[in-house]
């Protein structure tokens, strides 16, 4: 049996686990660990969306050069290269942002101005749960979903 071990979810031919070493990636008797550090954003201007990050979403900057700029929630170790380049990308990025508290986090973010693409509202899949999906002042989709513990 091969098993392979990605994010914290380890497979198996068939079963899942979840593994309590956290990220990482093995096969067989070779271990290699890996972390995710950013995620590619394509925006029109970095300066200009580093901005916008850290006013409506209230992130901090990472790191802050010419054309390299990472900005991160507080409490994330993943942040977001915001890669200035053409041809726009725009539309779901497939980013989920996660909250403690969706209603006042999604009322806090409209009184900031931030556009929903998607209402605050029951899921399809599950009636008890709700999101909204906002967007940068580039189109790029963002999920707000409720942190579960």
């Amino acid at each position: 049996m091969r098993t392979i071990v990605f994010g914290n979810i380890e497979t198996s031919r068939n079963t899942r686990h979840i593994s309590p070493e956290g990220p990482s990636l093995f096969t067989g008797a070779s271990q290699m660990t890996l972390e995710i550090g950013t995620v590619a954003v394509v925006v029109s201007d970095a300066k200009r969306s580093k901005n916008w990050y850290v006013e409506k979403l209230g992130f901090t900057v990472q790191d802050d050069a010419d054309h390299w700029v990472v900005v991160r929630p507080a409490n994330s170790p993943v942040g977001l290269h915001l890669c200035e380049m053409e041809p726009l990308e725009p539309g779901n990025t497939g980013i989920t942002l996660l909250t403690s508290n969706i209603e006042s986090t999604y009322e806090e973010l409209k009184k900031k101005g931030v556009e929903f693409t998607r209402e605050l509202a029951p899921s399809e899949w599950d009636e008890n749960m709700r999101y909204a999906m906002l967007e940068d002042p580039d189109g790029n989709e963002f999920w707000l979903i409720p942190k579960t513990e």
